[in-house]
């Protein structure tokens, strides 16, 4: 049946063809069961397979191909250089580029927009009010919600879900197993590996890797220059800053907050209210607990343990084999060497060197300027004033008061409830009893 102001030039009908109202141009090929709506204006080299609806105000441009049961809505304006496949549903107000490529088995919903150079795969949804820029291929079986905006030069692969209200920059790079929640923005120069999932309320700067096996949780926010590597785990309220590396089996937990140039090793976990400032490293098998908060230009080395409620001040560095324990307090400038365990409630002032092989009890309480050498075991209840230097092979006891300008050579062995004034220099070979 062909209705009004039908023109056709150069073309090939085939059966069951309904036009109303229509404008089409040469080498037009139409196969079965083809309904076009009013209004619809075809340019040239046209393939229509069979089982097409065309609704209303459609133009398409030239060079398309459309395969087999095809429907699309109204208000639709496609360029030039088309082609869908098979099983293809297309809403209303859609606007295609050019040197488009649609697989098998794609819906999209009304008020979507694709730039040019856009290959999708088979398998795919797209919500309402999508907007795809330029040079964008998306894998198969991909589920895109509503309100997205995607930039330029995007590649997802496999296995893609993104929920609503996503915006994504230029040049970004998916993988495979790929799960974003809602209200989700990353920004430029982003590559997703595989086995990603993102929940909700999402910010990702520029510049941003992630590797395989991440998990990210709500409320997170990453600057730029950030570099996540494999199996990583990101709780809820997370902030990270500008210059972000962590390596690999990372677990950090709720309300985290990271400054800027931070260096995380492997076997990372931090807990709950973290607070690292700026220029922060830290080693390998690190373990954080919860309420912590450590300053500005941190070095820690490998196979660390601190405890809950623990504040480090700024210019701190810790070898390696440290277990820390709860309430703990460091000031500034502070050095601790290899093999070090400090029990709980420690309170350290400024400028803090402690060597190797350091044992502190409960209740410790160090003041500014102190220095302790090698094999050092402080029992529990100690208070050391300023100025304190203690050399090698050093055994406090119990209840032990240290005055101001304090030094003591070395093997040295003070029982328990001791207390000396100001102004004491012990020299090597030193044991004092009890009640001293």
């Amino acid at each position: 049946m062909l209705s009004n102001n039908i023109m056709l030039s150069n073309n090939m009908l085939s059966n069951n063809i309904m036009l109303s109202n229509n404008m089409l141009s040469n080498n037009i090929m139409l196969s079965n069961n083809i309904m076009l709506g009013n209004n619809i204006m075809l340019g040239n080299n046209i393939m229509l397979g069979n089982n097409i609806m065309l609704s209303n105000n459609i133009m398409l441009g030239n060079n398309i191909m459309l395969g087999n049961n095809i429907m699309l809505g109204n208000n639709i304006m496609l360029g030039n250089n088309i082609m869908l496949s098979n099983n293809i549903m297309l809403g209303n107000n859609i606007m295609l580029g050019n040197n488009i490529m649609l697989g098998n088995n794609i819906m999209l919903g009304n008020n979507i927009m694709l730039g040019n150079n856009i290959m999708l795969g088979n398998n795919i949804m797209l919500g309402n009010n999508i907007m795809l820029g330029n040079n964008i291929m998306l894998g198969n079986n991909i589920m895109l919600g509503n309100n997205i905006m995607l930039g330029n030069n995007i590649m997802l692969g496999n296995n893609i879900m993104l929920g609503n209200n996503i915006m994504l920059g230029n040049n970004i790079m998916l993988g495979n197993n790929i799960m974003l929640g809602n209200n989700i923005m990353l920004g430029n120069n982003i590559m997703l590996s595989n086995n990603i999932m993102l929940s909700n309320n999402i910010m990702l700067g520029n510049n941003i890797m992630l590797g395989n096996n991440i998990m990210l949780g709500n409320n997170i926010m990453l600057s730029n220059n950030i570099m996540l590597s494999n199996n990583i785990m990101l709780g809820n309220n997370i902030m990270l800053s500008n210059n972000i590396m962590l390596g690999n089996n990372i677990m950090l937990g709720n309300n985290i907050m990271l400054g800027n140039n931070i260096m995380l090793g492997n076997n990372i976990m931090l807990s709950n209210n973290i607070m690292l400032s700026n220029n922060i490293m830290l080693g390998n098998n690190i373990m954080l607990g919860n309420n912590i908060m450590l300053g500005n230009n941190i070095m820690l080395g490998n196979n660390i343990m601190l405890g809950n409620n623990i504040m480090l001040g700024n210019n701190i560095m810790l070898g390696n084999n440290i277990m820390l324990g709860n309430n703990i307090m460091l000031g500034n400038n502070i050095m601790l060497g290899n093999n070090i365990m400090l029990g709980n409630n420690i309170m350290l002032g400024n400028n803090i060197m402690l060597g190797n092989n350091i044992m502190l009890g409960n209740n410790i309480m160090l003041g500014n300027n102190i220095m302790l050498g090698n094999n050092i075991m402080l029992s529990n209840n100690i208070m050391l004033s300023n100025n304190i230097m203690l050399g090698n092979n050093i055994m406090l006891g119990n209840n032990i008061m240290l005055g101001n300008n304090i030094m003591l050579g070395n093997n040295i062995m003070l029982g328990n409830n001791i207390m000396l004034g100001n102004n004491i220099m012990l020299g090597n070979n030193i044991m004092l009893s009890n009640n001293s």
